[in-house]
């Protein structure tokens, strides 16, 4: 059988990084996002193995991104405590598919989008603080399930591509809902702009 792991994740940060470069306004914060998106598609192949544990190098490259994006925050204690909320959230999941991957219907990745991205909407508003906390506590909600399953006897890669594929479709869909709410934005400026015109003939 032909694993597609790992598809979703090149599509889509390919996808990232052409908005990012080409509708982002000029500047360090887009000089850095472009790069940081290159360099977690280039490592997404290495893996660091320690004794106990193996991770991939693009799950610690996530890390990084989400901490530099949070640390910009004004409200960094609440994004650390909706990135925890998010953790717990994503690991208590990733358990229920362990016991029961029965109610599965759909494939992995958009269940676990669409729940993670439901939880960031309900507690995040800006919208690079909700790509970094999803960042940020999935990425160790990957972590704790591993750690936990590994008390069980259970060692497998700590952000496999199988977890980038979920990370990088959240991604997406907060992305997509962006866009949507800044075209309606300047529909809405527009209109009202062309309104206050015939007024005012």
């Amino acid at each position: 059988m032909i694993r597609l792991d790992g598809l979703i994740f090149y599509w889509m940060v390919w996808i990232l990084w052409t908005l990012i470069t080409f509708f982002m306004d000029k500047g360090r914060k887009r000089t850095c996002l472009g790069a940081w998106s290159l360099l977690c598609i280039v490592s997404a192949e290495w893996t660091v193995r320690l004794p106990y544990f193996s991770f991939s190098v693009a799950s610690l490259l996530v890390i990084v991104g989400a901490i530099w994006l949070l640390c910009r925050s004004r409200y960094l204690f609440y994004h650390l405590f909706s990135a925890f909320t998010l953790m717990i959230g994503y690991s208590a999941v990733r358990y229920w598919e362990q016991i029961t991957p029965v109610w599965f219907i759909l494939p992995r990745y958009v269940i676990f989008s669409f729940f993670l991205t439901l939880l960031i909407l309900f507690m995040v508003k800006n919208f690079y603080s909700q790509i970094g906390v999803c960042l940020l506590g999935t990425s160790f909600g990957e972590v704790l399930y591993h750690v936990t399953m590994a008390g069980y006897g259970m060692q497998m890669n700590i952000g496999e591509k199988g977890f980038l594929d979920v990370l990088l479709f959240s991604l997406m869909i907060l992305t997509s809902i962006h866009l949507l709410k800044v075209g309606r934005a300047k529909l809405y400026a527009s209109l009202q702009t062309k309104q206050n015109i015939e007024v005012a003939k």
